[in-house]
C-alpha cells in the first residue's frame, strides 16, 4: 500500500493534483476535512477548531481501500497554519504528525497564481509558507519531491515521481 500526502500553501494546486493522480493511477482521494467544515462555520474559526478538523480527518482516512491513496494536505499543513495563525500547536495535532504513516509527500510549489475564495487568507506570504513546509519535511526526515510549473507539467512531473514507488 502506498500513501502519498500532497500539501502546500493556499492556492499551490493540490486538490486538483490530488483528484488527477488518484484517477491516472486508479487510486483512492481523501479529500481535505477542513475545506467543508470552515465552510459550514462561514470560515470562522478559532485554534480549537484546527484540532477538531484534525481528529476528523484522521477517522475518515481509516478507511483506505485501494493499493495507492492519495490525501489532500495532511496534520503538518495543520501544523504550519496553527504556528502561523496562533503562534502555537496543540500537542494532539504534534502526536498524529509523528504516528501519520505516508510513503512520500509532494509539496506544491505556489507558482500558480492565487485564486480567491472565502476560506484562503494569504495571497502575498505563499513562498514563505512553502519554505516552511519544506523546512518540517527535512526536520521530520520525510521523502518529498516539489512539483512547480503549469498544470500539465505539474501532473507529468507528478506521473515522473510516484511511477518508480508503486
Amino acid at each position: 500500500m502506498l500513501n502519498i500526502a500532497i500539501i502546500g500553501p493556499e492556492s499551490s494546486g493540490k486538490s486538483t493534483l490530488c483528484k488527477y493522480l488518484s484517477k491516472h493511477f486508479d487510486g483512492a482521494y481523501f479529500n481535505e476535512f477542513a475545506r467543508p467544515y470552515l465552510e459550514s462555520k462561514n470560515g470562522k474559526y478559532q485554534f480549537e477548531d484546527l484540532e477538531t478538523i484534525a481528529r476528523k480527518q484522521n477517522e475518515e482516512r481509516k478507511n483506505i481501500t485501494k493499493s495507492i491513496n492519495f490525501f489532500d494536505t495532511e496534520n503538518i499543513s495543520l501544523k504550519i497554519w496553527s504556528d502561523y495563525r496562533y503562534g502555537k500547536t496543540s500537542d494532539y495535532i504534534l502526536q498524529l504528525i509523528q504516528e501519520q504513516k505516508f510513503d512520500f509527500y509532494l509539496l506544491c510549489e505556489p507558482d500558480l497564481p492565487w485564486e480567491y475564495d472565502l476560506l484562503r487568507e494569504n495571497p502575498n506570504d505563499r513562498y514563505e509558507l512553502f519554505e516552511i513546509f519544506k523546512k518540517e519535511l527535512i526536520q521530520n526526515k520525510f521523502p518529498y519531491g516539489i512539483i512547480n510549473g503549469n498544470e500539465q507539467i505539474r501532473m507529468e512531473n507528478a506521473v515522473k515521481i510516484i511511477k518508480p514507488k508503486i
